[in-house]
């Protein structure tokens, strides 16, 4: 990348970090100046979320040995890739 590519991302991550600062003081200001409106704000967002449910699936034992086993050339091709790109 040239070096202007990276004044440019630089300069993106100074401009997203002043407004993260931005907002910081101003939640800061709020919990100073109006602690009621956070604590509202913290009632919508105080809420229990299950993943659970969501995940239940991943959870599964799922049986593959007899589809790598059917194809070994490809399997060993695979594998070799997956090497070879965390060496690299």
């Amino acid at each position: 990348m040239a070096d202007g590519g990276w004044q440019g991302f630089i300069h993106m991550g100074v401009l997203t970090l002043m407004a993260a600062n931005v907002f910081a003081v101003i939640v800061g200001l709020l919990m100073i100046m109006a602690p009621t409106l956070l604590a509202s704000w913290s009632r919508l967002s105080d809420r229990w979320v299950s993943t659970a449910a969501a995940t239940d699936s991943l959870d599964q034992m799922r049986n593959i040995d007899s589809q790598i086993l059917s194809r070994p050339k490809l399997a060993g091709i695979i594998i070799l890739a997956g090497a070879a790109f965390i060496l690299i």
